[in-house]
């Protein structure tokens, strides 16, 4: 793992997402369920919910970068443009900085639809050790 690594990693959240979350959270809020409501405030349809864009970063801080062997330590995100359900996005990630003294990673990273930025932000890991079986100890 090395400074400037990149990762982008394409998504959308599917009405089905939507109301998955909306049963979990108890979320009901008309702007991100009410078509109607969402375009009378000058909205092109609902609004995703922020947290289902947040699960897409844990997605791609646990699957892609630093993957599975990381942990997350923190987590900014800046909310800038809504992102609509069934909108074609993409998580474009940056490892900015890699500590091996202190097993800690950094990364920047921001959510993009077509030509507007959704969000952007950051995220810390810290780097977990290979499980003991993967590192040959125990083995007999």
């Amino acid at each position: 793992m090395r400074d400037g690594l990149t990762v982008s990693v394409p998504f959308r959240i599917s009405h089905r997402d939507m109301d998955a979350f909306r049963r979990l959270s108890g979320d009901s809020s008309r702007i991100h369920i009410d078509t109607a409501f969402a375009r009378s405030h000058g909205f092109l349809g609902p609004v995703v919910y922020g947290a289902l864009t947040v699960a897409r970063l844990s997605h791609l801080v646990g699957m892609h970068l630093p993957g599975d062997l990381g942990l997350a330590t923190s987590w900014k995100i800046d909310f800038n443009q809504p992102l609509y359900v069934d909108e074609a996005a993409v998580f474009d990630a940056e490892l900015t900085h890699v500590s091996h003294s202190t097993h800690t990673v950094q990364i920047k990273f921001r959510v993009i639809a077509g030509d507007k930025l959704v969000a952007s932000g950051s995220a810390g890991s810290k780097l977990l050790d290979e499980p003991v079986e993967a590192r040959g100890i125990g083995d007999q």
